[in-house]
């Protein structure tokens, strides 16, 4: 069916339209809206009659499913999220134990966690408790490591409690002490003189700070001689 006003140019033609189509019924609608209007018995034709007027509301059409009673089907749920995982601490230090000395070292390294997530720590050091630091993220493979090196303002007991995206990786107890100052040498005796050939060893002692035994035996004997030349002639 196909109508034009005659002044306004309008085609009327009803469109065929499926019935989950609701624009095209709309326009339909509207058409016949219309048709209506310029068909009422008036005095004159006002175009404002339904030209420019809102289109009328109408009930969104059926569900097919609700037509051929159906049920709906159920929206899709999201896949879970995959559950983050804190992996496995580790703590190594240089001196192979966990009671650390002023410089050394140590390594805590985290492996088998969730990747790209942020790692945490928290505990209580000699100056107080402390909860939360960020000391970075896994890498893509879902591991992490960091070295450092203990100093003097780091003495005292320390507890550590390492977490990847909140989840626990592990905990890890270690003391650090003051470096033991050096033992002084032990200074040992000097050695005995050596035997003279084919005879007895002679130990002399020390005179007022003087070691006798340190006296060559050429000085002996020339000592001998001057004693004997001096008391020689004393006695004639």
């Amino acid at each position: 069916m196909s109508y034009k006003l005659r002044g306004l140019g309008l085609d009327l033609t009803m469109e065929q339209c499926s019935p989950n189509d609701f624009a095209c019924v709309q326009r339909n609608v509207a058409r016949g809206d219309i048709l209506y209007n310029a068909g009422k018995p008036t005095l004159g034709y006002d175009p404002n009659d339904f030209i420019g007027r809102p289109a009328p509301s109408l009930p969104a059409p059926p569900s097919p499913y609700t037509v051929l009673g159906l049920p709906a089907p159920a929206a899709a749920a999201p896949p879970p999220a995959a559950p983050i995982s804190g992996g496995r601490l580790a703590f190594t230090s240089s001196r192979g134990s966990n009671s650390l000395q002023v410089g050394d070292t140590w390594l805590v390294s985290i492996t088998g966690a969730s990747p790209n997530m942020p790692v945490t720590v928290s505990g209580s050091m000699p100056s107080g408790a402390f909860s939360g630091s960020a000391m970075g993220s896994t890498d893509g493979a879902g591991n992490f490591s960091k070295a450092g090196a203990v100093s003097a303002a780091d003495i005292g007991n320390w507890a550590e409690n390492w977490a990847v995206g909140g989840v626990s990786s592990g905990a890890v107890s270690f003391s650090v002490s003051a470096k033991p100052a050096p033992v002084p040498g032990v200074v040992l005796p000097a050695p005995a003189p050596a035997p003279a050939p084919g005879g007895s060893t002679l130990v002399l002692p020390v005179v007022a700070g003087f070691d006798l035994g340190s006296i060559p035996w050429w000085g002996w004997a020339g000592a001998a001689g001057l004693a004997f030349l001096a008391f020689g002639k004393g006695g004639r």
